[in-house]
């Protein structure tokens, strides 16, 4: 009941009540490992809890290190709290460990999609493009819907130049979620701005920016600009400047002024009625 407890109280944003429930619950029961992996999830996802006493978000991490090896100590093939492992270890700097525990749950379940996805993730930050885009074809041959896995993979052949390819894998996955506000957002710029024009597509990019319109309600600032770079590539310039000011101000109000500041530079292209064309590799 306890653990159960802590699990909802956290879910409604309150940790420290969530803390009181585990430390009860691990009292009761001191070798419960799903106590130990939700202290441990607590710790490694909460911002910084200094109401216990940490000091900063590392020592922190380093307390949760030692409540997911507590749970794995209880239960050594337990793939989620490897996976959830490496996780940790990512974002604490520490690649070479994460990929170790994503290998080591990949080891015990060949079919735990999570740990391919997460895997890529770090071999792509460690430059292994190569191999990234391997695991990430392998979660997308457990899971064809996995939005992150598609996307990141797009994303790679985009930094390697393979646009095509890219496009190729971001309309397959359009197919299982025509809907799907990511893809059609990274479909939609990489057809206005590719640097290779034999991608290019104006009239595509636009209708489908105008889908991803419909589908975030039109107030969105990222929307909006593949929606002002669709209209640019479409050669509807007074379109693109309109709706790039929009994009701009909208971001500007969302706090994101990185976002804003960028737009304002495809701004000036628009208004010298030139497309915005993404960086070469």
């Amino acid at each position: 009941a306890h653990n159960n407890m802590g699990v909802v109280l956290r879910r409604m944003g309150k940790p420290y009540q969530a803390i009181d429930h585990y430390r009860e619950a691990e009292r009761l029961r001191p070798r419960w490992a799903e106590v130990q992996y939700n202290f441990a999830l607590l710790l490694a996802e909460e911002p910084l809890l200094d109401q216990l006493g940490f000091s900063s978000i590392d020592e922190q991490w380093q307390a949760a290190l030692e409540r997911y090896r507590l749970a794995l100590a209880i239960r050594p093939d337990d793939v989620k709290t490897l996976n959830d492992l490496g996780i940790l270890h990512k974002k604490m700097g520490q690649i070479d460990e994460a990929v170790r525990f994503y290998t080591r749950a990949l080891q015990i379940d060949p079919d735990y999609v999570n740990s391919y996805y997460n895997l890529a993730i770090a071999l792509a930050d460690q430059g292994s493009d190569a191999e990234a885009s391997n695991e990430y074809l392998r979660a997308l041959k457990l899971q064809p819907g996995h939005v992150g896995a598609r996307t990141n993979l797009a994303l790679l052949l985009e930094r390697r130049g393979r646009y095509r390819e890219s496009s190729k894998f971001l309309r397959d996955g359009l197919v299982h979620s025509p809907d799907q506000p990511v893809l059609l957002f990274h479909l939609s710029w990489l057809l206005a701005t590719a640097p290779d024009p034999s991608v290019r597509n104006g009239l595509e990019a636009l209708a489908l920016a105008e889908q991803l319109q419909a589908v975030t309600g039109g107030q969105n600032p990222q929307a909006l600009d593949a929606l002002a770079a669709a209209y640019a590539e479409a050669g509807r310039f007074e379109d693109a400047i309109e709706t790039g000011e929009q994009a701009s101000r909208l971001a500007a109000q969302l706090g994101n002024q990185d976002l804003a500041n960028q737009i304002d530079e495809r701004l000036e292209l628009y208004r010298s009625q030139q497309p915005y064309r993404s960086p070469a590799p």
